[in-house]
């Protein structure tokens, strides 16, 4: 459905926000999914610790999952990898079958074990150190002393052999001192004396010594890494004693450090080249640095993309006005924001029940009341449980979307009850104040409600000598029904549903008709008096659910409250046709291949922005303007 609404774009613009991964790849997930869990279907049950090792080296030796194929995907640079990966994977089928042998030939493998308790068998039979050698053999193992001790080698160097290094001291405790321990340690404490530690770095030493076949070399170094001298190990002077031991000493000035490659920094040509880039973008300069197509075959493939043939939404336009580059890195560079998973209801789908709840809701005032629905005092009665079972409806209709996480969905459905129940009642005073005596209120063309998502297409705006085809769905269209005004039923105003007024073009603010960022409403009311022969638009505006207001609102005629006929406001016209040749030159743009970084001023960038990380736009992306 989200992928219907994106292409006909039918879609709100908190739905283009958060946008959902295509279905096909959610298709493939799930069916790859089906077939993973046909092959684990076999840890659901559990099996004698035979069985689990018999059921191990199969799986290992059919490699049905393709691990040992898989261990040759790696970078160019980095073949050793493989090499130690095939390794651990002959290693691994080897302790496989040598644990089978050993249960066939000792027994003990008639315990049953679940799939967790197999792998901790497994773990530890893993638990251990794997041999590398080069492919001839030779060579040197770097190795921890606990990883080396207790097997051979043809030649052990042992270094790092300063004193406090090796042998480790014993760390002090800030609780007990010497004596407490070994009084707690007599009496059956399980705590490690210092004459135990000494002894187990005692041990560690000679069995390193031990595994010296032909030859051995102990080093260590005269001076710390603060230049001052240090000492040799105890351990080296108790060797001295016992072996002869041939002493050398390098000397400092002979220690030659890998050689590393010094940096000589950009040159100052390169230097020049980047300050003028920036310097450009900062002066909003349009070229190849600032996000000007220049290469002619794909400024003549955007020409074609984005010519008079391609069909357009309100929200697209208003999209690419914001911020050219968004947009392009968006629709045309495939760039996406993936975050984690929430728990919580996901904001397009909140906006989208609120918006079926309320096209529910006013097509059965039509039908109830035979016409335009004005809602007043009276109508509440009926209209509150009303918009209650609608919503309801909307929930039960959203089927098997992510609602939030179900412990928390019955209260999602109050806060969502709650909000329409109080935009319920805003709707209802507003009405009531058009029949006070305040004269603003008295200005205004008293109008109801006749339709919700009203479809159009292949309407054609042309300003400028550019041609721009749309189609779209407005949320909600009134008529006039004010008996101040014969034939008030030929106006028509455009409402555009926003849950909040940050979801508005530049949240709201009325600079954004300035910035030429304004243009869903302007693009619905120059379709409604097209579609609709011999009828006017009087009004617009965006219809923020959450704060309960009018936002970017526009009177385009207004009543005259000494002699009760209607007159035009010239400057709300001006602004809506404004606003339409904006969109002409955004198109223009597109078409021309011009996608600076240039967010609106009004609009800043938003934080979800799927660009933020890699934007260039002068002083980095910056929330609504700041």
């Amino acid at each position: 459905a989200w992928e219907r609404g994106e292409a006909e774009g039918t879609l709100s613009g908190d739905e283009r926000r958060d946008p959902l991964p295509a279905a096909e790849r959610v298709r493939r997930t799930r069916d790859a999914f089906v077939a993973f869990r046909r092959r684990v279907g076999a840890l659901d049950r559990t099996r004698t610790l035979a069985e689990w090792v018999a059921w191990l080296r199969e799986l290992v030796d059919e490699d049905r999952w393709g691990i040992e194929e898989r261990l040759y995907r790696v970078p160019a640079d980095h073949l050793e990898s493989v090499r130690v990966n095939q390794a651990a994977w002959r290693a691994l089928a080897a302790t496989l079958e040598d644990w089978q042998a050993a249960l066939e030939a000792w027994g003990g493998g008639d315990e049953r074990l679940d799939a967790a308790g197999a792998a901790a068998r497994l773990r530890e039979r893993l638990d251990g150190d794997l041999a590398l050698w080069t492919d001839t053999v030779r060579g040197v193992q770097v190795l921890e002393a606990m990883a080396a001790a207790y097997r051979s080698f043809e030649h052990v160097f042992l270094v790092g052999l300063e004193a406090g290094r090796f042998p480790l001291h014993a760390p002090r405790s800030p609780l007990l001192d010497e004596e407490d321990r070994q009084a707690l340690a007599a009496a059956g404490v399980p705590l490690e004396t210092r004459a135990e530690w000494d002894r187990r770095e005692q041990e560690l030493f000679r069995s390193l010594l031990a595994g010296a076949k032909s030859g051995l070399t102990v080093s260590w170094a005269r001076l710390d890494e603060m230049g001052r001298e240090s000492l040799a190990s105890v351990f080296v002077e108790a060797l001295a004693e016992v072996a002869e031991v041939e002493p050398a000493e390098i000397p400092a000035h002979d220690v030659q450090p890998a050689r590393l490659p010094i940096d000589p920094g950009p040159s100052p040509e390169h230097a020049l080249r980047v300050a003028r880039i920036e310097r450009g973008r900062q002066i909003g300069r349009l070229w190849r640095y600032n996000g000007v197509i220049e290469d002619p075959a794909l400024v003549a493939e955007l020409a074609a993309e984005f010519g008079e043939a391609r069909v357009w939404s309100p929200s697209q336009l208003e999209e690419l006005a914001k911020c050219p580059w968004a947009y392009f890195s968006g629709r045309l560079l495939g760039l996406e924001r993936r975050d984690e998973p929430e728990d919580d209801l996901d904001p397009a789908v909140r906006g989208s029940m609120v918006h079926d709840a309320l096209r529910r809701f006013f097509d059965r005032a039509v039908a109830r009341l035979g016409g335009p629905v004005l809602l007043r005092r009276e109508d509440l009665e009926w209209a509150a449980p009303e918009l209650k079972a609608c919503l309801a409806e909307a929930i039960e209709a959203a089927g098997e979307t992510w609602l939030g996480h179900p412990l928390l969905r019955e209260a999602k459905r109050q806060e969502l009850s709650r909000l329409l129940d109080r935009y319920l009642e805003f709707e209802v005073a507003r009405n009531e104040n058009l029949f006070g005596t305040h004269p603003l209120n008295r200005r205004v063309l008293r109008t109801g409600v006749v339709a919700h998502e009203l479809t159009f297409d292949g309407v054609v705006l042309e300003r400028d000598g550019v041609r721009v085809r749309f189609r779209g769905r407005i949320d909600r269209v009134e008529a006039g029904m004010d008996e101040r005004i014969e034939g008030a039923a030929r106006f028509l105003v455009a409402i555009d549903y926003k849950y909040s007024r940050y979801a508005t073009p530049g949240g709201g603010e009325a600079k954004a008709w300035a910035d030429g960022v304004v243009l869903q409403v302007p693009l619905y009311a120059y379709a409604l008096e097209r579609l609709e022969e011999g009828k006017a638009v009087a009004r617009v505006e965006y219809r923020a659910l959450k704060q309960r207001e009018a936002v970017h609102r526009l009177e385009l005629v207004h009543v005259d409250h000494s002699t009760g006929e209607l007159v035009a406001a010239t400057d709300a016209r001006e602004k809506m046709e404004a606003a339409l040749d904006a969109v002409a030159g955004h198109v223009r743009g597109a078409r021309l291949g011009v996608f600076p970084a240039a967010p609106a001023p009004s609009c800043g960038c938003p934080s979800w922005c799927h660009g933020w990380d890699i934007c260039r736009v002068p002083g980095g992306p910056r929330t609504n303007g700041r």
